[in-house]
C-alpha cells in the first residue's frame, strides 16, 4: 500500500469491490462480470476541506463524482454527492483489463482529479477480494497536481479527462500513462500475487527518511535554509508549458518535505545569440503587462492562480512545478528549442504549518537545451564568489528579498526588456534631474543588468550626473578600490566565470558605454571637456576590430590596475634584518637589505630615501595593547584647536650602504635630548617642554603660552607646555617595532613596506597585536591606499591611539578610523545629523559599505593563516573598538561606564556575545 502525508485535500474514499473469479457477482458483491468487461460499483464520501482551492478543471454538475476512460474520454459512470458528502452507486464497466481511469469530483471547494491506471489482466483468485478489504483512492489537491503534471508530460494542452484530452489524441497508451502516473507520485491499481493493491513509488529511496519542515523550530528552519541542496533533475517541455523537476535535500542528503508554500518566482528565459557583434542576451518569456513596472520581465509566483495544483510535493524531497506560461507562443521571444534555456526560482516563504519563513540566499538556477544535450553556449560573465569578495552576501544587499543572491538569476529579469516600454529621458548638458526616477536615460536601459551594475560601480566617476533609477542615485556611490574601477578583471575574469573574458574579447557599445557615458556612439560626440570624438558606430560589428585583444586599442591596455596599485609591479622589496640600540648613546639603528626581482640592490640611489617609524607596544588603562610612537611631531590645521601630537615617519637620519651590500639607518629622533637617544625622547614623557615648527601660519601666542591663533600665511617656531595622554618611557623589555616605507626610483610604481619587531633587551618577542592582514583588505580595496603605507603592520605604528587628527583633535587610531570609514553613513552619530570628517578635507559621512556591515569576519578572518589575534573582536571586545561603530550617545555612555568589563556580557559564549549580534 502506497501512502504519503497529504495536506489541504478533498478525499474520495472509494471502496472498490471486485467480483470473485468465475463468479457473476452473486452474494453481497456490488460488482459483476459482463460481456463488455468487469462492472464495478463504488461507494464513498467526499470529505471537503474548507481551505481547499479550486483548480480550474472543466466542471461537471455540482456535487457529482464522475469516472472517465482516459483512452477515449468516454464517461463510464457517475454518482451524486449528498449533502453530507456521501455517495453510493457509482457503477461503471472497465472497457478492458488495462484501463486508465480519471476520477473527477466536483464539490463546493472546486473540481478535483485523480488518474488511476487499473490493471486486471491477471484476475484475482476466488475469495481474494471482498468488501472487507477495500482499496482507498484519494482525490485531492495533490492528486489533481499529479494529474495535471501527467497530462503535460503526455503532451496534452489540457487535463486528461477534459473534452478532447485523451490518450488517443496524442497517440499514447496505457503503458505510457501508467508509468508517468507512478513516476510522478500517483498510484496504479493492479492485482498481483499477494492480492489487489494500489502501487506507487518514491523518486528515490535514498532521500528517506525525509525532514518535514513543519516539525522544525524557527532557529532550525533558519539554519536549514542556506544549507539546503537544491538539484534540478529535469526540465521538460512536452507541450507548451515547461515542467521543472527538482530535489531538495539536507546537507546529509535526506529529502526535505513540506516546502510547497516556500517556493516562489519561477522564471524561464532563453539565450538569444547576438548579431553584428552584439552580445548574446537572455530574454525572459514573461513580461509584466501593467503597473509601474510595465514591460519588465516577470516570474510565476505563489499568488498566481492555480499555483497550488501546479506545484507538486512528492513527499520524499522531490518536487515538480508546471509553468502556466505557454512559452511557445510569445510574440516578442521566439521559441527555439536548440537555444540554451534557463530556469530559476527562489525559496522565500513560510511552509504550511511551519514555525517561520524559510529564505535561501542562493536561488536554484539550471541551464538546459529543450532539444536535448548539454548547453554549449552560455553567458556567465561574473560570479557570485567574485561579487561577494566585496559584498559578503549579495542577497542581503540587493533591492529585493534576501533570496536572490546569484547573478545568474538576476540576469533573467534584468534583461533589455526591462524598462523598454518607458519613454526615453534625455539629459540636458550631460545632466538628468536627480529628483525624477527614470528607467531609460539617453537611450540606455538603466535596469538592464550590465548597464545597471556598471553604472553602480562607476558611481561618482560617471560623466553624466543626476541618475536616479528607482531611487538608486548612481552618482552618489563610490567604488572602494579607488582608481582601480578601470580594472575590469576584478569582476570579469576567466577564472571567475566561464565567459569572464568577454570584456576584452567581445567589447560592445552597451557594455563600454554604460561606464563611458560621455560617448554618443550614434553621433561620435564626446561630452567630456577636452575629450576626443569617437567614430560613429551604428552596431557592434567593428568594436572588436579596434578594442579586441589584437586590436590597436585593446580594452586590456586601458583597463587594468593602476601601476600604483598593482602589487605585481612592486618588484623591489626590503627585509629588515635586525635593530640595535647603542648602550652608550641610545641611538637606534635598523639594518636591512633590498632586492629587485630577487636580485640584490646595493646602490641606495636606486630607491627613494626610506621613511622610518619607531614605536613601542604598551598597555592602556584597560589592559589593551596599543602601539605608541617615538617619532612624533606637533601639528594643527585649525588654530583654535591648538597643537596635537602625531606619530610620523622620519627620513633625515643617517642612511649608510654597508660593504656587504646591506644598508643601515640610524634614527635622528629630533625630539630626544641629546638628539637620537631613545632613552630621552621629550615627546614620550607625560609633560615636557618642547618646540615645533607649524606650517599653518604665523601665530599670536596668548598669555598662557599654550594657545595660538592664525592671522596670515607664514610659519612660526615657538615653545609651549604640552600634555601627552600616553607616557612612553623607554622600557627595553617591551616589544618595539621599526616600520619602513620606500619607493623604487625607476617606474611609476607604488611604495614598498617592511617592518621588524624586536625587544631592545635582546629577548624574544612575546607580546603582539596582530588583528588583520592587508590581504583581507585587498579583497575590496585591491592595493589602493591613502598614503605610503599599505601593510597593516606599518599603518598601526602611526595610526595609534595617541595620534590625533589635526582638524578635530580626535584620535585617528587605525581601529577608530577604519571602523568609522566603513560604517560611513550608517554611523549613529551621522544618522543623528553629525558628520565624520578626517584631516579637515575628507568627509566620510556618505560612504556606503558594499558588504554586510555587521559581519566583522569580513575583515577579521579567523582560521588557518589568520593573524594571531584575529579573534579579539569576539573573545576580548573592548569599549575603544565597539564605540567606533556604535557611536551613539547611549552606546558610548554604556561602554564608558563598563569599559573594563565588556567581556562579561559580550565575550564568546555569553548571552550578548559579539558574534551573536554580528552573525552574518
Amino acid at each position: 500500500m502506497f501512502s504519503k502525508k497529504l495536506w489541504n485535500f478533498v478525499s474520495l474514499a472509494a471502496l472498490v469491490m471486485l467480483p470473485l473469479a468465475g463468479c457473476s457477482g452473486g452474494g453481497s458483491s456490488p460488482a459483476k462480470a459482463t460481456e463488455k468487461g468487469t462492472e464495478i460499483t463504488v461507494a464513498g464520501k467526499v470529505a471537503g476541506s474548507p481551505t481547499a482551492k479550486s483548480v480550474g478543471k472543466t466542471a461537471i454538475a455540482a456535487n457529482t463524482v464522475e469516472v472517465y476512460n482516459a483512452q477515449d474520454g468516454a464517461a463510464l459512470g457517475n454518482a451524486t454527492v449528498a449533502a453530507d458528502g456521501s455517495f453510493t452507486g457509482l457503477t461503471f464497466t472497465l472497457p478492458s483489463t488495462k484501463t486508465v481511469l480519471v476520477f473527477k469530483a466536483t464539490v463546493t471547494q472546486g473540481t478535483f482529479l485523480s488518474i488511476v491506471p487499473v490493471d486486471l489482466s491477471t484476475p484475482p483468485a476466488a475469495g481474494t477480494i471482498t468488501g472487507s478489504n477495500p482499496i482507498s483512492i484519494v482525490i485531492s489537491e495533490q492528486s489533481t497536481a499529479v494529474a495535471q503534471l501527467v497530462s503535460q508530460f503526455l503532451g496534452l494542452t489540457g487535463d486528461l479527462g477534459d473534452a478532447g484530452q485523451t490518450l488517443a489524441s496524442v497517440s499514447k497508451t496505457y503503458v505510457d500513462a501508467a508509468q508517468l502516473v507512478v513516476n510522478n507520485g500517483g498510484q496504479q491499481l493492479a492485482y498481483g500475487g499477494s492480492g489487489l493493491a494500489l502501487t506507487g513509488k518514491f523518486a528515490s529511496a535514498d532521500l528517506l527518511p525525509a525532514v518535514n519542515v513543519a516539525t522544525l523550530t524557527a532557529d532550525q528552519l533558519k539554519a536549514l535554509a542556506n544549507s539546503l541542496k537544491v538539484t534540478v533533475t529535469q526540465v521538460a517541455i512536452p507541450g507548451n508549458s515547461p515542467i521543472v523537476s527538482f530535489q531538495v535535500t539536507t546537507a546529509a542528503g535526506k529529502g526535505v518535505i513540506g516546502l510547497k508554500n516556500a517556493f516562489d518566482r519561477f522564471a524561464i528565459a532563453t539565450l538569444v545569440p547576438g548579431t553584428s557583434g552584439a552580445p548574446d542576451e537572455w530574454l525572459n518569456y514573461m513580461t509584466r503587462t501593467s503597473g509601474a513596472a510595465l514591460g519588465w520581465p516577470d516570474a510565476e509566483r505563489r499568488t498566481t492562480a492555480g499555483y497550488a495544483t501546479r506545484m507538486i510535493d512528492n513527499g520524499d524531497g522531490s518536487y515538480s512545478y508546471i509553468f502556466a506560461k505557454d512559452i511557445k507562443n510569445v510574440t516578442s521571444v521566439p521559441y527555439v528549442n536548440s537555444q540554451t534555456h534557463r530556469v530559476g526560482f527562489v525559496i522565500n516563504g513560510t511552509p504550511l504549518g511551519a514555525a517561520a519563513a524559510m529564505v535561501r540566499s542562493l536561488p536554484p538556477v539550471h541551464d538546459f537545451v529543450p532539444a536535448g544535450g548539454t548547453p554549449d553556449v552560455s553567458r556567465d560573465i561574473a560570479s557570485v564568489a567574485g561579487c561577494n569578495e566585496c559584498h559578503t552576501d549579495l542577497s542581503s544587499l540587493i533591492g529585493h528579498t534576501a533570496s536572490r543572491g546569484d547573478v545568474r538569476f538576476c540576469v533573467m529579469c534584468h534583461t533589455k526588456q526591462s524598462g523598454a516600454a518607458f519613454a526615453d529621458t534625455a539629459s540636458a548638458g550631460g545632466a538628468f534631474d536627480p529628483a525624477t526616477a527614470i528607467q531609460k536615460a539617453d537611450g540606455e536601459l538603466l535596469g538592464y543588468f550590465p548597464v545597471m551594475i556598471h553604472k553602480i560601480h562607476m558611481g561618482n566617476k560617471l560623466s553624466k550626473t543626476g541618475y536616479n533609477f528607482f531611487n538608486i542615485k548612481f552618482n552618489t556611490l563610490a567604488y572602494p578600490k579607488g582608481n582601480s574601477v578601470a580594472n575590469c578583471r576584478q569582476c570579469h575574469a576567466t577564472g571567475k566565470a566561464p565567459q569572464g573574458d568577454n570584456w576584452q574579447t567581445r567589447p560592445t557599445r552597451m557594455a563600454c558605454g554604460s561606464c563611458h557615458d560621455n560617448i554618443n556612439f550614434a553621433t561620435g560626440a564626446n561630452s567630456k571637456v577636452g575629450g576626443a570624438a569617437h567614430s560613429v558606430q551604428t552596431d557592434d560589428s567593428f568594436c572588436v576590430s579596434c578594442h579586441g585583444v589584437s586590436g590597436p586599442y585593446p580594452v586590456a591596455s586601458f583597463h587594468s590596475l593602476p601601476a600604483t596599485a598593482d602589487a605585481a609591479k612592486r618588484t623591489m622589496s626590503a627585509t629588515i634584518t635586525g635593530v640595535t640600540v647603542d648602550s652608550t648613546t641610545g641611538k637606534v639603528t635598523a639594518n636591512f637589505t633590498v632586492t629587485d626581482g630577487g636580485v640584490a640592490v646595493t646602490d641606495k640611489t636606486l630607491f627613494s630615501a626610506p621613511t622610518f617609524v619607531l614605536a613601542k607596544l604598551v598597555k592602556d588603562a584597560n589592559g589593551v595593547l596599543n602601539w605608541v610612537g617615538y617619532t612624533n611631531q606637533f601639528n594643527t590645521k585649525k588654530a583654535a584647536l591648538g597643537l596635537v601630537k602625531q606619530t610620523k615617519g622620519e627620513n633625515d637620519g643617517t642612511l649608510v650602504a654597508n660593504p656587504d651590500g646591506s644598508f643601515s639607518y640610524t634614527f635622528k629622533l629630533k625630539t630626544a635630548t641629546p638628539e637620537g637617544d631613545i632613552r630621552n625622547v621629550d615627546h614620550a614623557h607625560n609633560v615636557a617642554k618642547s618646540s615645533a615648527t607649524v606650517n599653518v601660519g604665523p601665530y599670536d601666542i596668548n598669555s598662557t603660552g599654550a594657545y595660538v591663533t592664525s592671522t596670515a600665511a607664514d610659519r612660526l617656531l615657538y615653545g609651549a607646555t604640552v600634555e601627552l595622554p600616553y607616557p612612553v618611557l623607554y622600557e627595553p623589555t617591551k616589544t618595539h617595532r621599526v616600520a619602513m616605507t620606500f619607493k623604487k626610483i625607476a617606474g611609476n610604481v607604488d611604495a614598498n613596506n617592511a617592518w621588524f619587531d624586536f625587544v631592545p633587551a635582546g629577548t624574544a618577542v612575546t607580546d603582539t597585536r596582530d588583528i588583520v592582514k592587508m590581504k583581507n583588505c585587498a579583497g575590496c580595496h585591491a592595493n589602493s591606499k591613502l598614503h605610503a603605507a599599505y601593510e597593516i603592520e606599518v599603518c598601526v605604528t602611526c595610526h595609534n591611539p595617541t595620534t590625533k587628527d589635526p582638524g578635530t583633535g580626535e584620535t585617528v587610531a587605525l581601529e577608530t578610523i577604519v571602523h568609522k570609514l566603513h560604517m560611513g553613513k550608517n554611523l549613529p552619530s551621522v544618522l543623528a545629523g553629525g558628520t565624520y570628517v578626517v584631516n579637515v578635507a575628507h568627509d566620510y559621512s556618505a560612504i556606503t559599505f558594499p558588504g554586510l556591515i555587521k559581519n566583522c569576519q569580513m575583515c577579521h578572518l579567523e582560521g588557518t593563516g589568520a593573524p594571531k589575534n584575529a579573534a579579539n573582536w569576539r573573545t576580548n571586545p573592548t569599549a575603544a573598538s565597539c564605540i567606533t561603530c556604535h557611536d551613539g550617545a547611549t552606546s558610548v555612555t554604556h561602554a564608558t561606564q563598563n569599559a573594563n568589563t565588556c567581556i562579561t556580557c559580550h565575550g564568546s559564549s555569553n548571552y550578548a556575545a559579539a558574534e551573536k549580534v554580528h552573525n552574518k
